[in-house]
C-alpha cells in the first residue's frame, strides 16, 4: 500500500471536511452515502512553472515559500494543509557570553479540509533576525497563514521565539516566548534565567480534533547558565535541551509530517536552497527543529540543532572562555521553520546569532470521490468520543483490524517495542546502558472493507532489542538494547529506531560509542559512556523518539566534547534517557505516559495529550545514588526509580531497583546498577487507530 517514501498510494480523505460555509464532519457531503464531490481543480504555488502543482500518484502538491493565492475552481477539492511559521533568531553574544538558540515556528497540520471554489490567501512567515538588538521584536519568527480569518478554513502557525541573551539588560522574563515554540534560555550570572514558552497549542479551533499542532518550550538552562551554558530552542517535536557547564544545549527535535516527503515535494522549493532543504526534511517530512545554544567555554565544540549533526543549519557557536575567541551561530534551514543557532563568544561585530529559517505552506490535494462512514471491529479496547471511534491494540503479537463496511480514511499512531536495558555484569561494579525507545509513525491511510493484520511489538528483555510493530504495511521500528560490558557496542544501527546507551563496565580504557539510530529518523541515538569509568561508573541513557540519550556524567554536570555533541564526562552518574514524543490527538490517561510539566508551560500541551517512546535511563553502581531518569533528556540528574516521562524506565543504583519501560508506550528499559539489579525490559509497543463516525 505504501512506496519507499511511506506515501499513501491510494487517494486519501483524512476524515475532517470543513467548507467555507461551515463544518461537515465524517465524510465529504456526510450522511453515510458516497460523495461525488472532490473533482474540482486547484492552482497556486510560489514557483510560477509549478502553479498547477507537482503530481505524484493520486496526489497533487502545491508549495508556497512566499505570499500567494491558492485558487479552487469548479467542484470542491479535498486537501491536507501544512502551515509552518518562521523560526526564531538565535541570540547574539555582545557581552562575551553565549546566547540561547531560536525556537522553531509552530507546525500545524490540518487534514481533509473541503475547500470550495474560491481564492485562499497564503502568507509565509519569515525567520527572525539573529543580528538585531536584544529587545527588537524582529528577532522573533513571523506567523504563516492559510485562508482568511474568521473563515473555518483559516489556519495560523505562529513564529518561533527568539533566543534569550546572557546580558544584564534590557531583558524580560518573556523575551524568548514564541507564538510557535519558545527560544532557548539564558541569563546574566547569577540570574534570573529566562526561558521561552510555547504559544502555538490551542491557537486553531479544535486542537487534536480538527488540527494537529506541534510546539514546545525552549530550555531554561538555569542549572548551568551561571557558567556560560545557554539553552537550546524548543523544537516542534520536543523541548530544547540544557547544556553543560560552560557549554550549550542542543535544539529541540523536529516533528515528522509524513504526508509531505522531501523526495516528492522538493521541486516546489527554490533551487538555491533545495539541496539543503531536501537533506533536512528527508523522506519522513521533518520540520521545525530548534536552534542550538551558544557555548561560552567549549572551544571547537558546536552545539547542534534538533536535526542530526550532518545538517549544518541552526547550530550554535562556541568559544574558549575569552570574548572574541569563538564563532557565531548558523541560520536555521530555510522553509522548515527551524530556529537559528545562538552565538558563542565570537569576535565583534560577528557575535550575531543565526537567523531563523523561513516558514512554508504546503498543500496536498486529494483526488478521490465516493466515501462513506466506516464501521470496524478489533482491538483490546475501543471508545467513541468527539465524533471519533478509537481502537487500541496493546496485546503483543498479531491482531486483526477489520473494516466491516464503509470506506474512507483511518488515522493511526503506532510505536515499536522498546529495547531492554543493559544488565550490570555479575561481579562487576558499573552501570548498564538504558534501552532505546521504539520508533513512532503517525499518519492516515485509505481503507475499504476487509481485514488488516497488525503486529504489536514486544519490549526487549535485558540486553535485547525490542520487536517491530506493523500496521497497514508500515513498520514502527524496534528500540535498541542498552550495553552491559566491554567490547559490546550499545544496541543500534540499521533497522533500530533509537540506539541504546553505552555501558561503563570495564570501560577504563576509553569511551564506548553510543548506539546509532536508523537513518529513517524514527528515533535518536543513545548516549556514550565516558572514558576513565569504573569501578562505580554510570551507564548512558537510551535514545528516545524525541531526542538523544544523555551520556554518563559526573557530579558537576555534563562536560561536552566531540563534534557530534555527546555529553561525556567522569563516569559517576547514569545518563537520563532521551525525550519521547506527544501523540497528536488526545487520549485517556490509561494510555501513554506522562509528559514533563515544562511542556505545558505557556500555551503548551493540555493534560489530554500523552507521551510515548522515551529512552531508558542508565544505571549506576556507586555510593552516590544518582542514576538516569527515563525519558528526561539531558536536563537533570534524578534519583527517582519510577518511569514518569514518555514511558521510559529508570536505571538502578546501589541502593534500589530501577524500572522497566511502560508497556504500551515503547519506552526503553532502565540500565542495571548493583549486580543483580537489572537491566530492565523495554515497554511493549501499541497501535491506536481512529476514524470519524459522526
Amino acid at each position: 500500500m505504501f512506496d519507499k517514501w511511506h506515501k499513501k498510494e491510494k487517494p486519501v480523505f483524512t476524515g475532517i471536511s470543513r467548507g467555507m460555509g461551515g463544518f461537515s464532519f465524517g465524510v465529504p457531503s456526510a450522511g453515510g452515502g458516497g460523495s461525488t464531490a472532490g473533482g474540482g481543480s486547484a492552482s497556486g504555488a510560489t514557483l510560477t512553472p509549478l502553479v498547477n502543482g507537482v503530481t505524484d500518484g493520486d496526489f497533487k502538491f502545491f508549495g508556497f515559500t512566499a505570499p500567494g493565492t491558492f485558487t479552487v475552481t469548479g467542484s470542491p477539492v479535498y486537501a491536507d494543509i501544512l502551515v509552518i511559521g518562521g523560526g526564531g533568531g538565535g541570540a547574539g553574544a555582545p557581552d562575551g557570553n553565549g546566547g540561547g538558540g531560536g525556537g522553531a515556528g509552530g507546525v500545524v497540520l490540518m487534514p481533509g479540509i473541503e475547500l470550495e471554489a474560491g481564492t485562499y490567501p497564503v502568507t509565509v512567515g519569515g525567520g527572525g533576525s539573529g543580528n538585531a538588538p536584544n529587545d527588537d521584536n524582529s528577532r522573533h519568527g513571523s506567523p504563516s497563514t492559510f485562508g482568511s480569518s474568521p473563515s473555518p478554513t483559516y489556519v495560523i502557525a505562529g513564529g518561533g521565539g527568539r533566543g534569550a541573551q546572557g546580558v544584564s539588560g534590557p531583558n524580560t522574563d518573556t523575551e524568548a516566548n514564541g507564538a510557535g515554540s519558545g527560544g532557548g534560555g539564558a541569563g546574566p550570572s547569577p540570574g534570573p534565567f529566562r526561558v521561552g514558552y510555547a504559544g502555538q497549542i490551542g491557537d486553531n479551533p479544535g486542537t487534536g480534533r480538527l488540527v494537529k499542532e506541534y510546539a514546545n518550550p525552549g530550555s531554561d538552562n538555569d542549572g548551568n547558565a551561571s557558567s556560560g551554558g545557554w539553552g537550546g530552542g524548543g523544537g516542534a517535536g520536543s523541548l530544547g535541551n540544557t547544556g553543560p557547564s560552560g557549554g550549550a544545549g542542543r535544539g529541540g527535535a523536529f516533528t515528522r509530517i509524513n504526508e509531505f516527503p522531501a523526495p516528492v515535494t522538493e521541486p516546489l522549493i527554490p533551487a538555491p536552497t533545495r539541496s539543503a532543504w531536501t537533506a533536512a526534511v528527508g523522506p519522513q517530512g521533518c520540520f521545525g527543529a530548534g536552534g542550538g545554544g551558544g557555548a561560552w567555554n567549549h572551544n571547537n565544540f558546536t552545539p547542534r540543532s534538533g536535526y542530526p549533526n550532518s545538517i549544518p543549519g541552526g547550530k550554535g557557536g562556541y568559544g574558549n572562555a575569552s570574548p572574541g575567541s569563538g564563532t557565531q551561530g548558523t541560520a536555521g534551514v530555510e522553509f522548515t521553520g527551524s530556529g537559528g543557532g545562538g552565538s558563542g563568544v565570537a569576535p565583534p561585530p560577528s557575535w550575531a546569532g543565526g537567523d531563523g529559517g523561513d516558514g512554508i505552506v504546503l498543500i496536498r490535494q486529494v483526488v478521490k470521490t465516493g466515501f462513506s462512514f466506516i464501521s470496524a471491529t478489533g482491538g483490546d479496547f475501543n471508545d467513541t468520543r468527539g465524533g471519533y471511534k478509537y481502537h487500541y491494540f496493546t496485546t503483543t503479537g498479531p491482531q486483526t483490524f477489520t473494516i466491516d463496511s464503509g470506506k474512507g480514511m483511518v488515522e493511526y499512531f503506532a510505536v515499536g517495542g522498546g529495547g531492554g536495558g543493559g544488565g550490570a555484569p555479575t561481579g562487576g561494579a558499573d552501570g548498564g546502558g538504558g534501552g532505546g525507545a521504539g520508533g513512532v509513525i503517525e499518519g492516515s491511510v485509505y481503507c475499504e472493507p476487509g481485514p488488516n493484520t497488525f503486529v504489536i511489538g514486544a519490549g526487549g528483555a535485558t540486553n535485547e532489542n525490542g520487536v517491530d510493530t506493523t500496521c497497514f504495511g508500515l513498520t514502527a521500528m524496534k528500540g535498541g538494547s542498552g550495553s552491559s560490558g566491554p567490547g559490546q557496542g550499545a544496541g543500534g544501527g540499521s533497522g533500530v529506531a533509537s540506539g541504546g546507551g553505552g555501558s561503563a563496565a570495564g570501560n577504563s580504557g576509553g569511551a564506548q560509542n553510543p548506539g546509532a539510530a536508523d537513518p529513517s529518523n524514527q528515533g535518536y541515538r543513545g548516549g556514550g559512556s565516558a572514558a576513565g569509568g569504573g569501578p562505580g561508573g554510570g551507564g548512558a541513557g537510551g535514545g528516545g523518539a524525541g531526542g538523544d540519550g544523555a551520556s554518563s556524567h559526573g557530579p558537576w554536570g555534563f562536560r561536552d566534547s566531540g563534534a557530534d555533541g555527546l555529553a561525556n564526562g567522569s563516569n559517576t552518574y547514569g545518563g537520563p534517557g532521551g525525550y519521547g514524543v506527544v501523540c497528536g490527538f488526545p487520549l485517556p490517561n490509561s494510555y501513554g505516559g506522562n509528559i514533563p510539566s515544562d511542556q505545558s508551560r505557556g500555551n503548551g500541551y493540555p493534560s489530554a495529550f500523552r507521551g510515548f517512546a522515551g529512552g531508558g535511563g542508565g544505571g549506576n553502581w556507586t555510593s552516590m545514588p544518582e542514576r538516569g531518569h527515563g525519558g528526561m533528556g539531558n536536563r537533570v540528574v534524578n534519583n527517582g526509580n519510577t518511569a514518569p516521562y514518555f514511558g521510559g524506565g529508570s536505571g538502578a543504583n546501589q541502593q534500589s531497583h530501577g524500572s522497566a519501560g511502560v508497556n504500551g508506550t515503547g519506552g526503553g528499559g532502565g540500565g542495571g546498577g548493583y549486580p543483580g539489579y537489572g537491566g530492565y525490559s523495554g515497554g511493549s509497543g501499541i497501535v491506536i487507530v481512529r476514524y470519524q463516525v459522526s
